[in-house]
C-alpha cells in the first residue's frame, strides 16, 4: 500500500501542473478517463496528443520513461507501460495524462485551467471531442477521481460534453 501512495503522490504533483505558477496545489478542473485497448492504441493516444499540442501551438512532453525509473528505484510494482504525458501553455493551461492506479491500457488525463480558464476550457472540450472519435470517453465527477474502469466490461457511455 505504501509503495501504491508513493506512485500516487508522484503522478499527482504532476496533475497539478507543479511547474506552473497559477496552478500549484489546484485539482483540474475537468478529469476524463478511457482506455487505448493495447500498445497501439497507447502509440495513437500519444501520436495524437502531440499532433493537438502542435495544432494548438502548445508543448507536448513525454515523461513516462523517467517515471518509469524513478518507481523502479522506489521498487513500486506497476503493470507495464507507465504513461505520463502532456500538453501545456507557458501560461499554465494544459493536460496531464497517466494510467498509474489504473488497468494497464487506461488513461486518466487531468486539464488545468492556467491564466486563461475560458481558452482551457474550450481546448478540453476540442481535447475531449477528439479522443471521442476513437475511445469511449467516461467524464469523472468533480467530486471523485479515476478508478479502474474505462478497461472493463460494463463501463458507463461515453461522455457527451
Amino acid at each position: 500500500m505504501t509503495k501504491f501512495l508513493i506512485a500516487v503522490l508522484l503522478i499527482g504533483a504532476g496533475l497539478g501542473f507543479s511547474s506552473g505558477t497559477s496552478a500549484v496545489g489546484k485539482r483540474p478542473f475537468k478529469m476524463v478517463q478511457f482506455c487505448v485497448h493495447d500498445q497501439q492504441g497507447m502509440n495513437n493516444f500519444k501520436k495524437t496528443l502531440g499532433d493537438m499540442a502542435t495544432a494548438e501551438r502548445m508543448q507536448f512532453f513525454d515523461r513516462s520513461a523517467a517515471l518509469e525509473r524513478h518507481l523502479a528505484k522506489s521498487n513500486v510494482n506497476l503493470s507495464r507501460p507507465v504513461v505520463y504525458v502532456g500538453v501545456k501553455r507557458e501560461d499554465g493551461s494544459g493536460l496531464e495524462a497517466g494510467n498509474l492506479g489504473l488497468d494497464r491500457f487506461e488513461i486518466a488525463i487531468g486539464f488545468s485551467e492556467g491564466e486563461r480558464p475560458t481558452e482551457a476550457m474550450s481546448f478540453s472540450v476540442r481535447v475531449e471531442r477528439t479522443l471521442s472519435q476513437r475511445w469511449k470517453v467516461i467524464a469523472i465527477p468533480s467530486d471523485s477521481g479515476a478508478t479502474p474502469l474505462a478497461c472493463r466490461t460494463g463501463a458507463p457511455t461515453a461522455s457527451k460534453h
